[in-house]
């Protein structure tokens, strides 16, 4: 799932070159927008498509499947330790449900810098209880940042989510 996630598409996308082929307004090039992980993933994915439609008539799915295979197979296995990021918010999601059969909720605590530069921190909490907290370009990577401190935390301290100390 991690290869196919923002951060695995983009860094693929990033590896062919896409960001230098994206068209940009001024304001996106002026931010670094070639650089940004949501647009080269979302590139990636276009291109992917446009493969597809371009061949499905003959070949489709075989050529479509051969391409993702020597963009991807190459990852697998001695590779993909380096490659795959783990996606902290379903872990301590997956961890917190097991527990109480709730899910751990997300919090903007702040959000400064400039518009083009913007800086959030969330914040984790679990039966209103803040497990942990991350500081991020977007609300999506702090949220992701503060679910790995909340997952270090838990293992540093496992009485942190003890069902008795959410009574």
């Amino acid at each position: 799932a991690s290869l196919v996630s923002e951060s695995g598409l983009s860094k693929r996308a990033r590896e062919l070159g896409l960001g230098e082929c994206l068209l940009l307004g001024r304001g996106e090039e002026v931010t670094g927008g070639r650089q940004k992980p949501s647009l080269l993933a979302d590139t990636f994915e276009a291109v992917m498509a446009a493969v597809y439609l371009d061949s499905r008539e003959e070949h489709g799915i075989s050529i479509i499947s051969r391409v993702i295979q020597a963009l991807f197979l190459p990852y697998f296995p001695e590779d993909a330790e380096g490659y795959i990021t783990r996606d902290y918010k379903s872990e301590l999601q997956e961890h917190v449900q097991k527990l109480f059969g709730i899910p751990s909720t997300y919090e903007l605590m702040e959000e400064s810098g400039p518009d083009h530069e913007k800086e959030f921190t969330m914040a984790v909490f679990v039966k209103e209880k803040e497990c942990g907290r991350g500081i991020g370009a977007s609300k999506k990577l702090a949220s992701q940042l503060a679910a790995e401190n909340a997952l270090q935390r838990i293992q540093e301290e496992p009485s942190l989510l003890q069902v008795e100390n959410f009574s």
